[in-house]
């Protein structure tokens, strides 16, 4: 743009201040909604790691491992498998010796941290041992009949065989 096109130097200068205080404004909207999501995030995870920290029972350590990795499953991936690991550990331990309730509980438990590690193999490409770990998360919540981990089990087997072609056996799931 220029004075032969009918727009002075002043016109000029102030389109251009324009534009930088919409670009400026942008962006700092964007810093500020990172830093709010951020902070919230590390609230959550703050309050999780304190529930952790008072729980008197392995029922509510165990869940509360899971429910941390939930939320840090996109920033920090490679957390996730040794805390449902730990998760596991403590299950497995605990279980034999659990009353119904707490057997129910834990069981839950397991299943949404074999749920997770499987969910971390597919985000690294690793289809076979995401798939192996869904049909065992399936598994156990078909034993303590838990229809919304069922269902969340089988959309994820379904996704991963829809996103490699396999239309026919997506839709067995």
């Amino acid at each position: 743009m220029n004075i032969e096109q009918g727009i002075s130097n002043v016109e000029v200068l102030k389109l251009r201040n324009s534009l930088f205080l919409v670009r400026y404004s942008l962006f700092i909207s964007c810093f500020v909604f990172c830093v709010n999501y951020s902070f919230s995030q590390n609230a959550t995870i703050d309050s999780l790691h304190a529930d952790l920290n008072a729980a008197t029972h392995d029922t509510t350590r165990a869940a509360t491992l899971v429910a941390i990795t939930e939320e840090l499953y996109i920033q920090y991936p490679d957390t996730i498998i040794p805390l449902c690991e730990a998760a596991i550990k403590i299950i497995d331990k605990n279980l034999p010796r659990a009353n119904e309730k707490e057997k129910l509980s834990f069981m839950q438990t397991k299943a949404a941290a074999i749920n997770n590690i499987g969910v971390i193999f597919q985000q690294h490409g690793q289809i076979k041992e995401a798939l192996e770990y869904y049909q065992k998360s399936l598994s156990i919540q078909e034993e303590i009949v838990d229809k919304n981990g069922i269902a969340i089990s089988l959309n994820n087997i379904a996704y991963i065989f829809n996103n490699q072609g396999q239309i026919k056996e997506a839709l067995e799931y």
